[in-house]
């Protein structure tokens, strides 16, 4: 048995953690521990990193996407994302205050199709 088959285990492989994060190979996931300064670790011929600092920079990213675009409401999301649960992400969502528009200038239709679309 592998020293990172079972999903609970400390490390998790270069290979899985490019799945993880949809790379291109191994390469790129070493590249991405770098970039993130994760510990990438030797054990045996297999090149790891700790399972547990490789998804909290997975869901610091979730995180900070939440808290730009639903300052008011990240929390709620980032329990919902965590638990899969897609419908009560869906309907936090649609909870929120709409966004407030801007006004656009009144323009006058020239065409008969725009002054048709207009009327109605």
């Amino acid at each position: 048995m592998k020293i990172n088959e079972n999903k609970e285990s400390v490390y998790i492989e270069m290979k899985e953690l490019a799945d993880l994060i949809n790379a291109k190979d191994w390469r790129t996931a070493q590249k991405w521990c770098q970039e993130f300064n994760l510990p990438i670790i030797n054990i045996g011929k297999s090149k790891m990193t700790f399972r547990i600092m490789a998804t909290s920079e997975i869901d610091q990213q979730v995180l900070n996407a939440l808290k730009l675009k639903h300052p008011q409401n990240w929390e709620t999301l980032f329990k919902h994302f965590k638990n899969k649960d897609y419908l009560e992400y869906v309907l936090a969502t649609c909870d929120e205050n709409p966004v407030a528009f801007r006004s656009v200038q009144k323009s006058t239709p020239k065409s008969r199709f725009a002054k048709a679309f207009a009327k109605d």
